[in-house]
Formats: C-alpha cells, structure tokens, sequence
C-alpha cells in the first residue's frame, strides 16, 4: 500500500510536470506567431496599403453609410459568390503578400497554420485578406475594439466560421511610424 501510494504519487506530479511543459510549449509557440505579425505590422507593402485605404475613407462624405451599404452587400451574398468588390480586395497587393506569407508556413509545416489573415484601416474595413471573409466590417467586433485599445487580442479556442477551423484568432493593432493607429490585423491560428 506504501509503494501504490508513492507510486501514485511521484506518477501524479510528474503528470502535472508534463502537462505544465506542453502548455509553456503552446505559450511559446503562440507569442512566437504574435510576434512574428507584430513585426510584419511594419512591413512597407502593408503599411501603404492601409494608409491608401485610409486616405480615400477618410474623402469620403459619410464614411459609416459607405461601409454599411458594402458590408450589407458583402454579407447577403452567397458564401461561394465574389463580386467585382470583394474580388479587389481578395487580390490587391496586400492580400497577395498576406497570402505568399501564410503560404510559407504551409509548405514548411505541411498544413494550414493559419486559417485566415486580414488586416483592416483605422474605420474598420478590410483592406487586404487571403480569402473571403464572413463580413467587411470589423470595427464592430470585440476583438478588434480590443485590439485597438490594448495593442494585441488573443481569443480562446473556438470554431471560426470564416476560416472554417478550430483557431485561435490574434488581433494586433498596426501603428504607422510615428505610433498612430491605422488598423488592425487578425491572424486566425489553426489548431
């Protein structure tokens, strides 16, 4: 009986031990994502992207109304149907890089890592994505009102309907070079 219990024991700590390395290990592996799109929030291509976006929003008589009319378009549709709009934003330049980027992780790993990536202007409006995403507008999602404010958004794990995987998503804020907000990306990490 001594030795079933010591036994039992020194088995139960050391579960705890494992289990407590796998968990650092997918802490790790996380922030090692998080950080690797902080610093592509830098990136040239990106950045100009986002600013162009801004700068004809920010033209725009009524900026919410517009946004309102595409993404209520952008919802009604079909989810295998792309129209002209959504068409330009799933091909421009940055949604070419996001995909070449997202696409390196793939043939190293030999899976989707990442379900989707988009990124959005300062209003909240996709600007560049790898694929169709379930809605245009972002600025009324929790994650990306938490992103803005607090610089990055980790959510549990859950089923992302846009990307159709088991994910976590990030969101991280994206700052031009003087610090000002400009827009949010969203990496949906398949696990």
């Amino acid at each position: 009986n001594t030795s079933r219990k010591t036994l039992q024991k020194s088995i139960g700590e050391e579960t705890v031990i494992l289990a407590i390395e796998v968990l650092d290990g997918i802490d790790r592996n996380i922030y090692s994502r998080i950080e690797t799109f902080q610093e592509y929030s830098n990136d040239l291509i990106l950045q100009e992207g986002i600013n162009e976006s801004n700068q004809i929003f920010e033209k725009l008589v009524d900026v919410q109304a517009y946004i309102s009319e595409k993404d209520q378009k952008w919802v009604s549709k079909a989810e295998a149907k792309i129209t002209p709009f959504m068409h330009d934003l799933i091909y421009n330049r940055v949604s070419e890089e996001l995909r070449e980027k997202i696409g390196f992780y793939e043939r190293k790993y030999d899976y989707k890592v990442y379900g989707e990536v988009f990124v959005t202007n300062k209003f909240g409006a996709n600007v560049g994505q790898t694929g169709r995403t379930s809605d245009y507008y972002q600025a009324d999602e929790q994650w990306w009102q938490l992103a803005k404010r607090d610089g990055v958004y980790i959510r549990d794990i859950e089923y992302d309907d846009s990307a159709g995987v088991y994910s976590t998503d990030i969101g991280i804020r994206v700052n031009d070079k003087n610090g000002n907000f400009i827009g949010v990306l969203k990496v949906v990490l398949n696990i």
